[in-house]
């Protein structure tokens, strides 16, 4: 959904309060795809604050199935951001913290609220995403995920760097 932000910032003081739904069927990064499991309504708020500025107040709400970055089971995973950004449609000064350059949801007067979403969602994203605290992950030899069993793959991983001395050692037992 595009919002036409000329009409508020015409006016100072002006406030517009807008919910939409968000259009996009699942959350895509160069990581993957991920899909909703829930996404509420997005509710923003602009206000002009004067001087060409525009505040925008936002709640985002949405859970998103993501794997577990051990045994790749999916998780539902909650992201709920309330946010507030100040825009400056006037003089940017250079030390600004965020300047509308640096906003891809801005172009010229004109706010794209699936952008803004969709980089709410990416600055809030888990870093590690865990099934359980203590998830065992998987074999890394037939795959089979540990935390419903195991298996009788020998998983043993010895260092490449005391090849030599396992070569004198079996040299030894012949």
């Amino acid at each position: 959904m595009l919002v036409d932000l000329y009409g508020i910032l015409s006016h100072e003081g002006e406030v517009k309060r807008l919910t939409t739904p968000i259009e996009a069927a699942c959350f895509a990064t160069k990581l993957g795809e991920y899909a909703f499991v829930d996404k509420q309504d997005v509710s923003l708020t602009f206000t002009n604050t004067g001087a060409k500025n525009i505040r925008v107040e936002s709640h985002v709400d949405v859970t998103l199935n993501i794997p577990c970055d051990r045994c790749l089971t999916e998780v539902p995973w909650q992201i709920k951001v309330d946010s507030a950004r100040d825009m400056n449609f006037g003089t940017e000064s250079p030390d600004a913290d965020e300047t509308l350059s640096d906003m891809p949801f801005i172009e010229g007067t004109v706010f794209d609220v699936e952008k803004y979403v969709y980089s709410e969602i990416l600055e809030n994203f888990p870093m590690k995403v865990l099934c359980k605290t203590d998830c065992k992950g998987i074999c890394n030899v037939c795959g089979m995920n540990l935390n419903l069993g195991s298996c009788d793959c020998d998983r043993q991983v010895l260092d490449p760097r005391m090849s030599k001395i396992r070569d004198i050692f079996q040299q030894f037992n012949q």
